[in-house]
């Protein structure tokens, strides 16, 4: 087939991965679970916001022992709180939202 004759859609870059580098940096959306990935097999967690777009933030200690306790399909907020007094574990604040009471 032709080539004028198709569409084409561009394919992106993958999707962003969240650096937590600024105290108070926060983002949010659905937590759509972890998966290993790179050379150390590390979890690789995806969330997508409200309005499409999807990110992505790789494990810390801190997080993977919060998000544990997440259920896929719970929308989240995480909240970057800087580092420990030793400045070596980074420190996070990871809310759920709660379902309105009927």
């Amino acid at each position: 087939m032709p080539t004028q004759t198709m569409k084409w859609r561009e394919i992106d870059d993958t999707d962003p991965v969240t650096k937590w580098d600024d105290e108070g940096q926060c983002d949010e959306g659905v937590f759509l679970g972890g998966k290993p990935a790179g050379a150390k097999h590390n979890l690789l967690y995806e969330f997508r916001r409200t309005d499409g777009s999807k990110w992505k933030t790789w494990e810390t200690y801190v997080l993977r022992a919060k998000l544990a306790r997440v259920q896929a399909g719970d929308y989240v907020q995480i909240q970057y709180l800087g580092t420990d007094q030793k400045g070596k574990t980074k420190l996070f604040r990871v809310r759920v939202q709660e379902e309105d009471e009927i």
